[in-house]
C-alpha cells in the first residue's frame, strides 16, 4: 500500500483511533477515519482499507520494534498499571495487551479488564483513585470503557461478572489477548 493513497491515510488514521482506544472496532474506526479524512465511502468500499492494513498501520505506531528507552518506559507503564490494578481490585482485574508482551511504543496505554455486572462502582473508584477526567462509553453490549485522562492515560474494559474465566480476544488480531494477574505483574516490575 503506497503511502499517498487515500486506503494508507484512512488505514493510519483507523490505526491511530484504534490505538489511542476510542474505539475497539476496526469497522467503526475505519469509517470514522474516513469520516475524519473528508473521505465519504458510502457505495464505495473500495476506498477503505482492508482489516489486515490496518493492522499492520497499529503495529507500526505501537513501534512493535524495540527502541531507546522502551525498558523505561514498560516499566514506568508497568508501575502505573499495578497501582491501578490495586485500586480496583475487587473487581479481579487484569492487565491486558502489549504492556503483558513488552510490544510498546511512545503511545501506548494501560488497558486492564475489570468484571462487574454495575458500572457504577468502578467509575466511583476511577474518580476517586485516579487524577484526570473521565470518558465514559459503551463499546459493545457485553463490555462498557472507561478512559481515564492524565498523566498517562487508563483505559478500563468492564465486562460482566460472568466473564471472569473467558478468553478476551483483540479486535485487532482475533488472537486471545495476554493478561496478568497484579500478582504476576508485581513479581514482573
Amino acid at each position: 500500500m503506497k503511502p499517498e493513497t487515500i486506503r494508507f491515510r484512512i488505514a493510519r488514521k483507523a490505526a491511530m483511533i484504534l490505538s489511542q482506544g476510542y474505539t475497539d472496532s476496526i469497522g467503526a474506526a475505519k469509517k470514522r477515519a474516513a469520516q475524519l479524512l473528508g473521505v465519504d465511502v458510502r457505495g464505495n468500499g473500495k476506498s477503505l482499507p482492508t482489516d489486515a492494513e490496518v493492522r499492520i498501520e497499529y503495529d507500526s505506531i505501537l513501534g512493535v520494534s524495540k527502541h531507546e528507552g522502551t525498558d523505561e518506559l514498560l516499566f514506568e507503564l508497568r508501575s502505573v498499571a499495578l497501582e491501578a490494578m490495586k485500586a480496583l481490585a475487587r473487581f479481579n482485574p487484569v492487565l491486558v495487551g502489549s504492556l503483558v508482551t513488552g510490544n510498546i511504543g511512545p503511545t501506548t496505554d494501560v488497558n486492564i479488564a475489570c468484571f462487574s455486572d454495575e458500572t457504577t462502582p468502578i467509575e466511583a473508584e476511577c474518580r476517586r483513585s485516579f487524577e484526570g477526567s473521565l470518558a465514559i462509553y459503551s463499546a459493545t453490549d457485553n463490555k462498557t470503557v472507561i478512559r481515564v485522562h492524565g498523566e498517562r492515560a487508563i483505559v478500563i474494559d468492564i465486562y460482566p461478572s460472568s466473564w471472569k474465566t473467558r478468553r478476551l480476544r483483540s479486535v485487532i488480531t482475533g488472537e486471545d489477548l495476554p493478561k496478568m494477574t497484579a500478582q504476576e505483574l508485581e513479581e514482573a516490575v
